[in-house]
């Protein structure tokens, strides 16, 4: 799986809002495998568009088409991230050690900085979902 950084914590909280049905289906697919327990594999992470990002009408290319403004806000909302977890773009990592290192590092009033400018905040998801890992997955 490839994924830029902030969706990381967005397929934790994906309750199936997005911007076209081939979106909203792009992401359940991924969110189910990405929550599902039984399940690791390798994520890439990536710096530009992603295989969530593909599925985005407003996508061109390797970045956000939305406007150059929105494109730059995701990028430094993926920095952040990256930055609070300790991991770094281009590399890949299982998802197992990506679940404990969110677990391990984010709790769920983080993300009012750690998302700031998201628009899907507002709806609280996923800070519920970042409260639910941190209660299945050991903190040590």
């Amino acid at each position: 799986m490839q994924l830029r950084g902030h969706h990381l914590l967005c397929l934790l909280g994906f309750q199936g809002h997005g911007y076209s049905a081939s979106f909203i289906e792009k992401m359940d697919e991924l969110s189910m495998k990405y929550q599902d327990p039984d399940q690791d594999f390798p994520i890439k992470i990536t710096s530009h568009a992603d295989q969530i990002c593909r599925s985005c009408p407003f996508v061109k290319g390797k970045n956000c088409g939305i406007n150059p403004i929105v494109d730059q806000k995701l990028r430094e909302m993926d920095q952040r991230i990256l930055h609070h977890l300790g991991l770094q773009s281009e590399h890949t990592y299982n998802k197992a050690f990506v679940l404990a290192r969110i677990s391990k590092t984010v709790k769920p009033n983080d993300l009012d900085v750690l998302c700031k400018g998201c628009v899907w905040k507002k709806y609280g998801v996923c800070k519920e979902a970042i409260d639910e890992l941190n209660k299945e997955l050991p903190q040590n």
